[in-house]
């Protein structure tokens, strides 16, 4: 704090602060100097936020206070209000991601409101619900010219090749990753950025094509990206869903969402999906990508199904080259703006539900621990 003796410079201060401190002075002559003098400083301290900052691998999080960012031309300044906890998070907090440089401030499923932008900047208005659109392309490359910023070349994404949304304030490059938001609140519409687009893509653009009705796809992993496609192949698609987990809980979930069945995961799970599908499945979205649930995964395929990988897990695919009789693997990671568009608008028609619990952001080392123990059903989401 100032003090009445402490010398100070106008510019250092800034304009704005100095007239509001006139206005006081003027209406209220009797208010003690020193009040008037801290003022400022006060006024000064909003500028500074709240981040969770990870040092290095199999490091804990520290909460730490930062810069609040302020936007430039063409720039907005999103005040998050809820932020998803992803696997991947996981996977860059142990050192699994080796294009990750440290330190690093993760989240790449913020949502909050509209703070404030810079000259330019329109189609937006100040306290707006907003959900951030992670990936962030080049704008020339021929991904990016189709609208696909998720595949760009050269492209980046938040929370793993620049900061995230573990932050109280996030300055987003453009208003074209802004999503506005209805129909969810700001802690279900958080995951969506992920967790939301990177399974409405798996269902739409990969698992869809290859399916016919009395077919059946296959879910592994009813987690944060699991329990969404789950409901929305039970709205866009004719065919029989397998949702397959280690968990009981999290089959017994699967159920509630509308899977037709539910298959406790076993050392040959091939064999027990085959059980189900005697002729095989059409397609199969892995959200786990273990070594064992892609290979069971090709395993159960019918001629001419696909398999989509999806999950970080590092696991390796093995395939006989004479066992292939049309079968296909496709890598499939987000999803583009337009999808993105898409998914917000059965949001707001309530055309699935987002499971989520939130917790403060100072708990991020307990949530992260939660997530790598299997004890968070749908998705964790972290509020600065």
């Amino acid at each position: 704090m100032l003090t009445t003796n402490q010398k100070f410079s106008r510019n250092s201060l800034g304009s704005r602060h100095w007239a509001l401190a006139g206005v006081l002075i003027m209406e209220r002559q009797s208010l003690p100097l020193k009040n008037l003098i801290s003022l400022p400083v006060l006024l000064l301290s909003t500028k500074k936020m709240k981040v969770a900052r990870l040092a290095g691998p199999r490091k804990q999080f520290a909460v730490v206070h930062a810069e609040r960012p302020e936007p430039g031309p063409g720039e907005v300044v999103v005040k998050i209000v809820a932020s998803g906890v992803c696997h991947s998070d996981l996977h860059i907090a142990r050192g699994e991601f080796e294009s990750v440089k440290y330190p690093i401030i993760l989240g790449h499923e913020p949502a909050g409101y509209v703070f404030e932008f810079g000259e330019g900047v329109t189609g937006l208005r100040k306290g707006q619900p907003v959900v951030v659109y992670p990936a962030r392309g080049c704008g020339r490359c021929w991904f990016c010219l189709k609208g696909e910023e998720n595949h760009c070349e050269d492209g980046k994404f938040i929370g793993f090749d620049q900061d995230g949304g573990y932050v109280e304030y996030l300055l987003v490059e453009s208003p074209r990753y802004l999503f506005p938001l209805s129909g969810l609140s700001l802690e279900e519409g958080a995951p969506l950025g992920c967790a939301g687009i990177t399974a409405y893509h798996a269902v739409k653009e990969e698992a869809l094509p290859v399916l016919h009705a009395g077919d059946y796809v296959v879910v592994i992993g009813v987690g944060g990206l699991g329990h969404i496609a789950i409901q929305l192949l039970k709205k866009l698609s004719p065919c029989s869903i397998v949702a397959v987990d280690v968990r009981r809980r999290s089959l017994s979930f699967a159920e509630k969402l509308g899977s037709d069945e539910t298959i406790l995961a076993g050392k040959n799970m091939a064999t027990q999906v085959r059980r189900v599908a005697k002729k095989g499945v059409g397609a199969v979205i892995d959200f786990v990508g273990s070594t064992s649930t892609l290979n069971s995964s090709y395993q159960m395929l019918r001629a001419g199904g696909r398999l989509v990988v999806v999950g970080a897990a590092g696991g390796q695919l093995k395939m006989d080259s004479g066992s292939t009789n049309g079968r296909e693997v496709h890598g499939s990671i987000s999803g583009s703006l337009s999808e993105m568009r898409e998914l917000m608008e059965l949001g707001r028609q309530k055309r699935f539900r987002v499971v989520v619990k939130a917790y403060p952001l100072g708990e991020v080392n307990e949530v992260l621990k939660m997530l790598a123990e299997g004890r968070i059903e749908g998705r964790a989401v972290l509020r600065p």
